[in-house]
């Protein structure tokens, strides 16, 4: 027998009694990783890496990537743009 670990909240009926503050999300990566994000420094009180080190962000498609960088800019640096090099390098 181990923990609960970061997994129990997909898991979680909303109904449930249990008052961890769980949320469940039904495929919505963009929602999953801020409240892992936001819960990892609310519990630990740690400095997040970049976003772009997590496997929930690199799993994402384009268009979830813009949705996220829409929504938290803070977490990347001015001027960021996502998207593919050109030919020139630029």
């Amino acid at each position: 027998m181990g923990s609960p670990g970061a997994m129990q909240r997909k898991f979680l009926k909303p109904t449930s009694d249990n008052k961890g503050g769980f949320k469940v999300f039904e495929g919505d990566k963009v929602a999953e990783l801020k409240d892992a994000r936001k819960t990892f420094v609310r519990r630990t009180g740690g400095k997040l890496r970049n976003v772009k080190t997590a496997g929930l962000y690199k799993s994402m498609t384009e268009k979830e990537k813009k949705k996220y960088q829409k929504l938290n800019p803070e977490e990347f640096p001015v001027g960021y743009k996502l998207g593919k090099k050109s030919i020139l390098g630029a």
